[in-house]
């Protein structure tokens, strides 16, 4: 189902998607981090179903793809939508789903540590509730905010806060699913699936949230590379391609 799916870079405008460029092939559920002075891309890979981790080169734009990431000494497949927040300038925190590929209902959503955005221990697990999928992170003055899609009927958004060591809660529910939650300028903003297009919303606290209109697009799991100027990730599976999926079918759209 992976062979077919595309990374794409591109420039947010506020309600527009410009530039956009195909990245990479064979790449699913992308996530980028502005992190020492270059661009980080991981996603999952369509040949061996792993994350792989990647850096843009600053000049061509081309990607170089630094192969599977390898957590606690061994490069595990099951392991999906990757999710990128800087912890600190020398570390990279890395949010996954994981267990997709055992039988069950997959989960949890864990939280991995990288000082070269390769090698990563794993850190705590960060909630392990069903039909939760997709989580994004932002850390706001100690606090952690996290985005998760919920499978159901009509797709949605859960925003939890806490932190690893003490827990979350959730704090509200938004329609759409697959989200990017960043956080910039005094600002929190999140972006949710819908079909064909983005819905944004806009917060001052993390809690109360406002819808700020929508975005058309022809993807989905989109990832604002938070640091640059604009620049956006998002995944494209080509008409005809025979596996389009709505954005609420877990974990991969």
């Amino acid at each position: 189902m992976l062979a077919s799916h595309e990374t794409w870079i591109s420039v947010l405008d506020d309600d527009r998607i410009t530039d956009e460029r195909l990245l990479v092939t064979g790449a699913s559920v992308p996530d980028g981090l502005w992190w020492q002075s270059v661009v980080h891309i991981w996603w999952v890979n369509a040949s061996d179903h792993t994350v792989h981790h990647g850096t843009v080169d600053n000049l061509s734009g081309e990607l170089i793809d630094l192969g599977p990431i390898v957590v606690d000494g061994e490069v595990f497949s099951g392991m999906v939508d990757p999710d990128a927040v800087l912890i600190d300038a020398d570390t990279v925190g890395l949010t996954v789903l994981d267990g997709f590929m055992r039988r069950g209902d997959p989960g949890p959503i864990c939280h991995l540590r990288s000082t070269d955005g390769q090698e990563f221990t794993t850190h705590s697990t960060l909630l392990d509730v069903t039909d939760r999928f997709d989580p994004s992170v932002a850390i706001v003055d100690g606090e952690w905010w996290l985005a998760l899609g919920v499978l159901g009927e009509s797709p949605s958004t859960e925003v939890h806060v806490g932190t690893p060591e003490d827990g979350f809660t959730m704090v509200v529910e938004v329609d759409g699913a697959v989200p990017d939650l960043s956080y910039e300028e005094g600002d929190f903003r999140l972006l949710t699936c819908n079909l064909g297009e983005l819905s944004r919303y806009e917060s001052i606290d993390g809690r109360e949230w406002k819808y700020t209109g929508s975005i058309r697009s022809t993807g989905c799991d989109p990832s604002t590379i938070v640091g640059t100027a604009g620049l956006f990730l998002f995944k494209r599976e080509p008409p005809g391609s025979g596996t389009e999926q709505p954005p609420q079918d877990p974990p991969l759209d």
